[in-house]
């Protein structure tokens, strides 16, 4: 029993001991081309691998080829046994631009607060050749043809400024996408954020590098930013299934396709948020705009015109509402009797951000997971407000005179 007993608890120290290695290894930061000699009519990816996760990262230049693709990113994370494997890869595809010898120089990131470079690599190129880089493969298919965008309305809002986040699949007519899932949702610290509930998914048309693509809006996403100075949006990371076309037909000509799974994720986005300005703010100012007395409205509180629409919504009830009694400088949003829960502020409401809008409802429950519809379709419609108020439509040009 003792033997036993010893013998366990080695192997217990040993397993803790492998883990601890697993997690604090080496940082490894390389650099891999798909080859070192090609002809000038060729492609060359480069993949910078990392096996930690990292930030600001920076390529070399890439003297003497031309960037066909990239960067597109790519992000692996799984556990076997108990041990984590972790990957990140940065991807570009490159056209050389004459024949000789180049150098692929350092690329830089920075991992847990230090900076790790890549080393350099050479290639040469020679004269073109028959078959230029034979049949793609279906990873590198589904590399050029997928690629996950996080769109963000304004990187440098004031605090408090509502910030839109749209998060958008794109992929070509080459592929499909049949199924995905998210690997890695965004967290949004030191952001009061909301996302923007929708029943469907829809294909949509678009462009994607000036090419014609189709894209999937995933999520709608609007933050405040609670704080000034320079603020992080963690990536959305996804896997998704797609079915990619080979050089194989079947028995009646026709391409077939095969099945590949592919990690995508938006990349970090960051935001420089300006703290309010203090020129023109009045004496013992505390947030607050108008003379304003705080008072429990009644249920149900009619939906005040604009924001009926375009999500048809002619009233609502609240949970636990407050409310006040006037609107000051702004609108009422919801209202009976004189007493509302709901305060809109347009463009030029706000006497310390006159640029901003806001949009104010008195409800601790009111965009909780299980609100009713009409709750939904109101809240939909206050993210469309505030997003036209700051992000206006441009003018459309003038009909031109006759001649």
């Amino acid at each position: 029993m003792r033997i036993r007993g010893w013998i366990i608890s080695l192997f217990l120290a040993f397993s803790a001991t492998a883990l601890l290695g697993q997690e604090d290894g080496e940082v490894t930061f390389e650099l891999k081309l798909s080859k070192e000699r090609l002809g000038v009519n060729e492609r060359l990816r480069a993949d910078f691998v990392m096996n930690k996760d990292g930030d600001n990262f920076v390529p070399p230049d890439f003297e003497g080829f031309r960037v066909l693709m990239g960067p597109s990113q790519s992000i692996s994370s799984s556990w076997i046994n108990g041990v984590r494997s972790y990957s990140k890869t940065y991807t570009y595809v490159l056209a050389p631009e004459a024949k000789g010898r180049f150098t692929i120089g350092q690329g830089t990131i920075v991992i847990s607060g230090e900076v790790h470079k890549t080393i350099p690599r050479e290639v040469t190129v020679t004269e073109a050749v028959d078959n230029p880089n034979g049949a793609p493969s279906v990873d590198e298919i589904a590399d050029e043809n997928l690629h996950l965008v996080a769109e963000v309305s304004k990187t440098n809002p004031y605090m408090n400024e509502p910030v839109s986040v749209v998060y958008k699949l794109y992929f070509s007519s080459t592929v499909g996408v049949s199924n995905f899932r998210p690997l890695d949702n965004p967290k949004y610290n030191n952001f009061w954020s909301q996302e923007i509930p929708f029943s469907k998914y829809s294909i949509e048309n678009g462009t994607y590098g000036g090419q014609p693509y189709r894209y999937v809006v995933l999520k709608r996403v609007v933050l405040y930013p609670q704080k000034s100075g320079e603020l992080a949006i963690e990536p959305l990371a996804l896997e998704v299934s797609l079915e990619v076309p080979t050089d194989k037909r079947n028995f009646f000509g026709e391409r077939i396709y095969a099945t590949a799974n592919k990690t995508v994720s938006a990349g970090r986005r960051t935001l420089q948020v300006r703290p309010l300005p203090e020129a023109g703010k009045p004496a013992g100012f505390s947030g607050a705009v108008g003379d304003l007395d705080f008072e429990v409205p009644v249920d149900p509180q009619s939906v005040v015109p604009p924001f009926d629409v375009p999500n048809p919504v002619a009233s609502v009830d609240f949970v636990a509402p407050g409310g006040v009694d006037g609107a000051g400088s702004g609108q009422f949003i919801t209202e009976n009797g004189g007493e509302g829960t709901g305060l809109a502020f347009g463009v030029g409401d706000l006497s310390n951000a006159p640029a901003g809008a806001l949009t104010t409802i008195f409800d601790v429950n009111f965009m909780e997971t299980t609100a009713s519809q009409a709750q939904q379709d109101l809240t939909a419609n206050l993210i469309g407000f505030v997003d036209d108020q700051v992000n206006p439509d441009p003018e459309p040009d003038p009909d031109p005179v006759p001649g």
